[in-house]
């Protein structure tokens, strides 16, 4: 009865600049599954997982069973979380770095000028001390194919897709993070 009608939806609450990231790093949209129990080295840039993601239930069981040293030989994984407000993740962190929510992407960008041979041009001034941002460096570094970068919903789609970069260059992905493919995404 109605050939040119079009239905549109709006969701106050989205995902998009996760979306946007992804089809930024890999030219379609994928949702990035998480793999915590694997991981030794975390690093939070502005994400909440242990509270207020979808999977935060998993996320966070998985995430403490790498904090407990249950014998000798078995080592606590390590957590960097970079933030502009206190949240439940930040408070379980190792480290903790508080930053203008704007200035995140400036540590991805410093990151990725440490950690990859293809580096970023999105590098500004930080308030981040040099040496934290070596110490997480080189525990990434180290830790190739059993560490992990996750980025907040809030930050922009650069953001994102420098953290599926670093990911992918650090040996991560199939290992701490999978990709599946996004078909309500467009």
């Amino acid at each position: 009865a109605m050939p040119n009608a079009k239905w549109y939806e709006y969701e106050p609450l989205n995902n998009d600049n996760e979306v946007a990231g992804s089809i930024l790093a890999f030219g379609s949209p994928y949702r990035a599954q998480y793999h915590f129990d694997r991981a030794k080295i975390v690093v939070s840039l502005d994400s909440d997982f242990l509270h207020a993601h979808p999977a935060a239930v998993k996320y966070t069981r998985d995430f403490a069973s790498g904090r407990r040293a249950d014998d000798a030989d078995k080592t606590m994984n390590r957590l960097y979380v970079v933030e502009s407000g206190y949240s439940l993740t930040g408070a379980n962190a190792d480290h903790r770095v508080a930053v203008r929510c704007g200035d995140i992407g400036a540590v991805a960008g410093h990151l990725a000028k440490m950690l990859s041979s293809a580096a970023s041009n999105w590098v500004g001034s930080i308030d981040v001390s040099e040496q934290m941002l070596q110490q997480m460096a080189d525990d990434l570094g180290s830790h190739r194919g059993e560490c992990l970068i996750i980025v907040g919903p809030r930050q922009p789609a650069q953001v994102h897709a420098i953290a599926h970069l670093l990911n992918e260059e650090l040996g991560n992905v199939g290992r701490t993070v999978s990709y599946t493919a996004r078909p309500d995404a467009k």
